[in-house]
């Protein structure tokens, strides 16, 4: 028997055990094991995986005991796909399985924590919401992985430090990512709606911006003369301030 012969004998024993005994994965991983077609073992794993977070997202979000055990069961089967996939070198098939047992494992620490905060099965609407509500920068980093998703972090600074002054946040985001200027200006868009309170917040948070002249700028838009003048009488940042408002 040459080898694509072999490969089609194997293929179709797979495919005759998912047709008729779809529910004994385990039959069908004990096949693709003798034959070592691990990235079959790790789609096997995946599918499982995902079809008890379809019946999680099919019932009402209530943590029990039994939702934290379907939870445990989907992350043990995404560890064993990606660590199956890995070994038949299907990288990218690997690092999708990792990212989502990753925020699995996210969505676990949480319901053990007793917060009822769901990050599993998020539909496109609900992931600023979700990710806003993140108590900690590095939940943000693993659920924008697992959905593909682009943090607006503009919209997450401005409720987390404008408004909640949590500058401990403000300094883990800073170890993962620079603050532009860019940033900066999109934050102070949002000021306008913003009570005066928050006044002090807000001058704290520009004294992070490390381009002098945007820090200048935005704090003359923004009437924090406190702070532009500040920044003229200041040895360090007085002359070249000075030379970028008289061009």
């Amino acid at each position: 028997m040459n080898r694509s012969q072999s490969s089609s004998l194997k293929t179709a024993l797979l495919d005759y055990i998912k047709r008729c005994l779809p529910a004994d994965s385990e039959k069908h991983n004990m096949v693709a094991l003798c034959f070592s077609m691990r990235r079959e073992i790790g789609e096997n794993h995946e599918m499982a995986a995902r079809t008890q977070l379809k019946i999680i997202e099919s019932q009402a979000w209530v943590v029990t005991p039994d939702l934290k055990s379907s939870l445990v069961k989907a992350l043990g089967l995404l560890r064993d796909a990606a660590e199956s996939f890995s070994k038949d070198s299907c990288v990218r098939q690997a690092s999708r399985c990792v990212r989502t047992a990753k925020l699995v494992a996210l969505q676990l620490h949480f319901l053990n924590q007793e917060s009822d905060l769901r990050v599993v099965n998020l539909r496109p609407a609900e992931l600023l919401d979700a990710v806003t509500a993140l108590p900690r920068c590095y939940q943000v980093f693993v659920v924008s992985e697992a959905y593909s998703y682009s943090p607006d972090w503009a919209q997450i600074l401005y409720q987390k430090v404008i408004l909640n002054g949590d500058f401990v946040y403000l300094e883990e985001l800073k170890r993962h990512r620079p603050l532009t200027s860019s940033l900066f200006e999109d934050i102070f868009q949002k000021l306008d709606g913003a009570p005066s309170s928050v006044t002090a917040n807000v001058k704290r948070l520009l004294s992070h911006c490390d381009d002098t002249y945007s820090r200048y700028r935005l704090a003359y838009q923004h009437d924090l003369y406190d702070v532009t003048k500040m920044l003229l009488q200041d040895a360090k940042t007085s002359s070249y301030l000075n030379d970028r408002l008289a061009s």
